[in-house]
């Protein structure tokens, strides 16, 4: 059993919801949209979330030098998303995120849903 402190550090303050992902799934949502730094700093998070049926959506990924994660850039942000298994990403810059979506995160997400 995945408890919430092992899926989201603040998701006891939620109620506890994602103590149990797939309960969370079935009956509440198809997707989890936690922050990129969750993302971030644990590895495994999109990997627990999908394994319990969730899509994992993270967002803000901004290019913005000031918002992002320290010494990171777009690219290297983009990049650290895909290798982390994301389903897709919110985003203020759409056009620069584009290729990373269009060629990787797409891809693997209609793949994992056995669309073409």
């Amino acid at each position: 059993m995945i408890t919430a402190v092992e899926v989201l550090p603040d998701a006891a303050a939620a109620g506890g919801i994602l103590s149990d992902p797939t309960a969370f799934e079935a009956s509440h949502a198809e997707a989890v949209g936690p922050a990129c730094q969750v993302v971030l700093d644990d590895v495994a998070f999109v990997a627990r979330m999908q394994t319990a049926g969730l899509a994992g959506h993270p967002y803000t990924a901004r290019q913005q030098t000031l918002l992002l994660p320290a010494g990171m850039t777009f690219a290297t942000l983009l990049n650290r998303l895909q290798q982390a298994g994301v389903d897709g990403f919110f985003t203020d810059r759409v056009a620069p995120a584009r290729p990373q979506v269009q060629s990787t995160v797409c891809a693997a997400a209609r793949k994992r849903r056995g669309a073409p």
